[in-house]
């Protein structure tokens, strides 16, 4: 078993830990939406929206339901 605590690449990753990995991704993926709208909410600007989750501001907008600026 690998040490956890140790950086690793997928590569390193035997089947188990990589459908852990997955499971945990798409749990937060689940998320993503919903924290999206909250940090809009919130009066996060969509720029800080995009880089602080590496989403394209298209992406942003389409998820707030909004045309891209407005």
């Amino acid at each position: 078993m690998r040490d956890p605590t140790e950086p690793c690449t997928v590569l390193d990753m035997g089947a188990e830990e990589v459908r852990q990995a997955l499971a945990v991704w798409k749990r937060n993926l689940d998320q993503r939406d919903e924290l999206v709208r909250l940090a809009h909410e919130a009066a996060v600007q969509i720029k800080e929206i995009s880089q602080l989750t590496g989403l394209s501001r298209t992406t942003i907008y389409k998820i707030l339901g909004e045309t891209a600026g407005g």
